[in-house]
């Protein structure tokens, strides 16, 4: 397991929901295709909620220790959920998770375009993401911008911005030990380990896994850091 919050008990029952679940819903699409249309407000609340259930199973999948070509396989099926779902006011930070992954997990570069253009299409500014879809598409504009959620992703830029390694390193330690989390209180997700019926699937920070993979920062001795993604940031594959 990669995460040790919960027990393998934990994560098992996490999977047999998600079999229950990821099936239901999938049926649920097809019906309500059939029954209203593909472009029905039905049909888009249906993919939203099946959009939802397969980030956290990523994330389950991740926190359980599967292996990472696990997730690879499963990411074009979400980046195709997310063209039917996505909206900037509402999944932001999934947005940043997918191109986050998809930096470390070097997935074809098809499938960070599809991303990017539902950023245009939304007219979404953004420093951060701007930043990761650059790395990817060097195409994509990378000018400085203001970052839609400075609490806490503003606390990257001196990250990005230092120009000596042991800045990147204590700057960005700052960020994942002190701030990310914090910085998500208003997430549905902070906190919901400490429920005993938790529908917990991990807390990772998967943006500073992404950037210290582009800056190819030095991570010697940070295995096992709470909700750094060590082994994404080093997938070769």
């Amino acid at each position: 397991m990669r995460d040790t919050l919960m027990s393998k008990e934990h994560w098992d029952k996490r999977f047999r929901y998600f079999d229950d679940a990821i099936s239901f819903e999938e049926s649920l699409i097809e019906n309500t295709i059939a029954k209203q249309g593909e472009d029905s407000e039905g049909a888009r609340r249906a993919y939203s909620l099946h959009l939802a259930s397969c980030i956290s199973y990523m994330n389950t999948l991740y926190s359980s220790g599967s292996s990472l070509e696990e997730i690879k396989i499963i990411y074009p099926k979400i980046v195709n959920l997310f063209k039917k779902a996505w909206n900037k006011s509402s999944r932001y930070v999934e947005m940043v998770w997918m191109l986050s992954i998809g930096i470390m997990l070097n997935v074809e570069q098809k499938y960070i375009l599809e991303l990017s253009e539902l950023v245009k299409r939304d007219n979404l500014d953004d420093f951060l993401i701007n930043y990761l879809i650059h790395q990817a598409v060097p195409s994509w504009p990378a000018e400085k911008v203001e970052f839609q959620f400075e609490d806490p992703y503003g606390l990257l830029l001196p990250v990005i911005e230092a120009t000596t390694e042991d800045e990147r390193q204590e700057a960005l330690k700052n960020y994942i030990n002190k701030k990310w989390y914090k910085g998500h209180r208003d997430m549905s997700w902070h906190g919901i380990h400490k429920d005993k019926n938790s529908l917990y699937n991990g807390y990772w920070s998967y943006e500073s896994g992404a950037i210290a993979k582009i800056l190819k920062l030095d991570d010697t001795g940070w295995e096992g850091m709470k909700y750094y993604p060590y082994d994404m940031v080093h997938y070769n594959g």
